[in-house]
């Protein structure tokens, strides 16, 4: 690993810890790099999420306003009940230290997630993408190995799609 920032290396330096200690003491200890998190919240009244990128994506789109985005940006979502998964599975995990990426298998970008709403919406909205040198996506985290361990093969796309219906609903009822 190459850490290419100080945020990267000091996650690196805190893993490395964690492993250190974890063998000093004889203790079985995982690594879990988790990527963007979304769900639902998990009662009534709770934030779902901090980025508001969801939100303003629904919004704009009940409004038919346009939706400004930034081209090729997006990630390897992962639903909260999925990533929930992997934790739960580590803490049975009977091995040696794994490190394992909390992903979902596909990389999706804010593009499709706002046409995704569009048309669940039958917006008008345009999507007016910015160009910030974001190369297309074209390969991804391999996360093979939740599914070798835990059988977890997560497509994000279900899981977004109830999400903008969660959200959708949420800010009608809000009007």
């Amino acid at each position: 690993p190459l850490p290419v920032d100080l945020y990267g290396a000091t996650k690196l330096a805190s893993e490395a810890y964690v492993r250190g200690v974890s063998a000093q003491l004889g203790m079985s200890s995982h690594i879990i790099r988790p990527g963007y998190t979304f769900g639902n919240p998990g009662y009534p009244g709770a934030t779902p999420q901090v980025d508001r990128r969801f939100h303003d994506i629904v919004g704009a789109s009940l409004k038919n306003d346009p939706i400004r985005l930034i081209k090729n940006d997006g990630t390897q979502f992962i639903s909260a009940d999925v990533l929930a998964k992997l934790y739960t599975g580590c803490l049975n995990l009977d091995e040696p230290c794994q490190t394992f990426y909390g992903l979902g298998r596909r990389f999706v970008t804010w593009e499709a997630i706002a046409q995704m709403a569009i048309d669940k919406i039958k917006s008008k909205s345009p999507i007016i993408l910015e160009d910030h040198g974001i190369d297309e996506a074209t390969e991804n985290f391999d996360v093979s190995k939740i599914q070798h361990h835990f059988g977890i093969s997560s497509d994000p796309l279900n899981a977004l799609d109830a999400h903008l219906d969660w959200l959708i609903q949420t800010l009608v009822d809000q009007q």
